[in-house]
């Protein structure tokens, strides 16, 4: 999620013109929204605790807000502040790369 981001900046910074709100949102939120999409599943309960004990991967919920939430453009793209559910203190962000 960093690099694809990070990528899209660099992007919009040599392509200004391309920074243009479509259908009511911004690069940066269509960015985070096609992250979401990518990781959207529909599984019912008893699939998910079939999966959960013998997946060595999380399912794709975390695989989506987990990454979202640590990237500081997440929370400037959505206007969230301290106090709002998806937000994840500064202190308890990871950043690798």
């Amino acid at each position: 999620m960093a690099l694809g981001y990070a990528a899209l900046q660099e992007h919009l910074r040599e392509h200004p013109e391309a920074n243009r709100t479509i259908d009511g949102f911004t690069p940066p939120q269509r960015c985070f929204l096609a992250w979401g999409q990518l990781w959207a599943a529909k599984v019912n309960e008893g699939a998910l605790r079939q999966l959960l004990p013998t997946d060595g991967h999380p399912p794709g919920v975390y695989r989506m807000a987990a990454p979202s939430q640590h990237e500081q453009g997440f929370f400037d793209a959505f206007g969230i502040r301290a106090g709002d559910r998806m937000w994840l203190d500064p202190n308890d962000r990871v950043t690798i790369w």
